[in-house]
């Protein structure tokens, strides 16, 4: 017996789909290789054949949709921050417990704190690349301000987690017992 595939989504939006999905990975490894170029390491080299694929891309992508990228896919694919975490919108009801916790042991100013950093840096590299003082001046403040933010977030995080551990060596066994017949 044959299996029929049904989708609610027509074919245009499935090619548009898959186009989208092959010009992130080419665009990624270029963008990271001009990085670690920039950087001193990379592979300058391997540069025009990268080029050359993401133009690929960027043409099969116009054939299919009549026109090439947004200036949006192209921030989708080439965000820095981690998918999986919002720091400004990461309470979930079912996780209320867990999320209080991390919050106060300072994880979300430290991944704030490093985002500002890795930002702040990037622009300092970009701005000395077109000799753009002021452009440059600014990515230096914001990458401060990432590390001082950082700092502030490991202190929290260090009296989180003496407090916690010393909390724990004071149990005694009778209540580390009873904690481990718990239910999960």
């Amino acid at each position: 017996m044959a299996l029929k595939v049904v989708s609610s989504q027509t074919s245009t939006q499935i090619e548009q789909k898959q186009a989208e999905s092959d010009l992130e990975y080419p665009f990624r490894i270029l963008a990271a290789n001009v990085l670690r170029t920039v950087r001193g390491a990379g592979r300058p080299d391997e540069l025009p054949g990268m080029m050359l694929q993401c133009l690929d891309v960027l043409e099969k992508y116009r054939k299919v949709l009549g026109h090439y990228p947004k200036q949006k896919l192209y921030r989708r694919f080439l965000n820095l921050d981690p998918p999986h975490f919002d720091p400004d919108k990461w309470a979930d009801d079912r996780e209320q417990e867990a999320n209080k916790q991390l919050s106060m042991s300072g994880y979300p100013e430290r991944i704030k704190a490093e985002l500002m950093i890795h930002r702040g840096a990037l622009q300092v590299a970009a701005s000395r690349l077109v000799d753009q003082h002021t452009q440059e001046v600014l990515g230096e403040h914001e990458m401060f301000q990432g590390v001082h933010l950082l700092k502030d977030s490991l202190i929290v995080s260090n009296f989180y987690w003496s407090r916690r551990w010393a909390r724990e060596e004071e149990k005694t066994p009778a209540e580390e017992q009873s904690e481990a017949d718990k239910p999960d």
